[in-house]
């Protein structure tokens, strides 16, 4: 499901992919009712998308979504980018903050001091 397709973010939140064939409506958005504004895929496969009044959230192989927005209450995230060692460069309308993805837990923490 994830590797050699094109995914795609909607204005409402919702994400589609296309894989090569066809479309597929993997999240609706509902709930999030926000603009996509980035996707990028992390080293464990998981795609992950900043919807800019929500949060971030994750869509793994199987189509299920986990969802992170408690860590950006009243925050506009416009971009981010995943380096290789598990790090999240998020950048917000304050600026740029430092995450890590913890996936066994399924924790996203602000890295402080980074």
């Amino acid at each position: 499901m994830i590797a050699g397709n094109i995914w795609y973010g909607h204005q409402a939140g919702g994400v589609s992919i296309y894989d090569g064939v066809s479309f597929d409506l993997v999240h609706p958005g509902g709930g999030i009712n926000s603009i996509i504004n980035d996707i990028d895929q992390d080293e464990n496969g998981l795609i992950w998308f900043a919807a800019k009044d929500f949060g971030l959230f994750n869509v793994d192989e199987k189509g299920k979504c986990e969802f992170f927005n408690n860590q950006f209450e009243g925050q506009y995230l416009h971009s981010f980018m995943i380096t290789k060692d598990g790090y999240f460069f998020v950048g917000t309308a304050s600026g740029v903050d430092v995450y890590k993805y913890y996936e066994e837990e399924e924790i996203l923490s602000k890295v402080q001091g980074y």
